[in-house]
């Protein structure tokens, strides 16, 4: 996986190539860029935007991992039917 600040600079590279911005508007541009990662790479982005499941704060931890064994404990494999064979 790639380091944020290594994905930031390629942006920012691809961006300014053949480019004729200003060393400011190149900044702006790199500080937009640092600001959209470090919002849109945090797991509460991805769960809003129901990209995943949703997440486990760690306090609830136990909590959820108790409602999910009590969830697979309560579920009841269909048991399979045995008979003798019947032949018509």
């Amino acid at each position: 996986m790639t380091h944020p600040n290594e994905a930031i600079r390629d942006l920012c590279q691809v961006k300014f190539e053949g480019s004729e911005m200003t060393k400011d508007e190149r900044e702006a541009y790199k500080q937009k860029v640092v600001e959209q990662c470090m919002t849109e790479s945090s797991g509460f982005y991805a769960a809003s935007r129901i990209w995943n499941d949703g997440m486990i704060l760690p306090e609830s931890t136990r909590q959820v991992l108790h409602q999910c064994i009590e969830i697979s404990l309560a579920y009841r494999q269909p048991t399979q039917m045995i008979s003798s064979v019947i032949r018509m």
